[in-house]
């Protein structure tokens, strides 16, 4: 194998020749390189949109709850599927401390909501002698109950709307 012609210096063809087998890894590994580059960002995008639409989702749900649970709320007779719209609005609850950030108010306007559906409940469930007997409480319960299922309900819901809005929105 000739290395140099005769003068000692090496020819072009040469040189190309020695290291072409060389420059094709190098230039194949920096093609795989941007190819897998441009792979895992567009996966990258992919996923983050497919996080931002399920946070959207669990989120509107976490919204319906509310509107369920109300309904169940104003004929309350604990009925099961009263009871289950309760169980799960409750779970709705406690879920919003996951699904929005600190500072957003949504947990808070979650537990006033809870409260009021309680003391709803509370009041509505007193029956029989119990009523009867304690007429001032029972009323004084009942008006509360009232007050709040025309009222407290309301302005939760508005407050709700303005603290859930900014987190129900798909675009960035």
């Amino acid at each position: 194998m000739q290395t140099a012609d005769p003068s000692g210096v090496y020819s072009w063809y040469q040189i190309a020749k020695d290291f072409a087998p060389a420059a094709m890894a190098l230039i194949a590994s920096i093609v795989v390189t941007i190819i897998n580059f441009s792979h895992n960002k567009r996966m990258y995008a992919v996923s983050k949109s497919k996080l931002k639409y399920d946070m959207y989702e669990k989120r509107l749900k976490l919204f319906q709850q509310i509107f369920i649970y109300y309904e169940a709320l104003l004929s309350w007779s604990d009925t099961e599927d009263q009871k289950i719209a309760r169980e799960n609005f409750f779970r709705s609850y406690h879920e919003s401390y996951f699904l929005f950030p600190n500072g957003s108010g949504v947990p808070e306007i979650m537990k006033k909501i809870n409260d009021y559906g309680n003391k709803v409940i509370a009041a509505k469930s007193m029956k029989g002698d119990f009523a009867r007997n304690m007429k001032d409480d029972y009323l004084r319960a009942f008006n509360e109950s009232q007050h709040i299922l025309t009222v407290g309900f309301d302005q939760a819901f508005a407050e709700l709307k303005c603290a859930v809005a900014p987190y129900l929105c798909l675009t960035d």
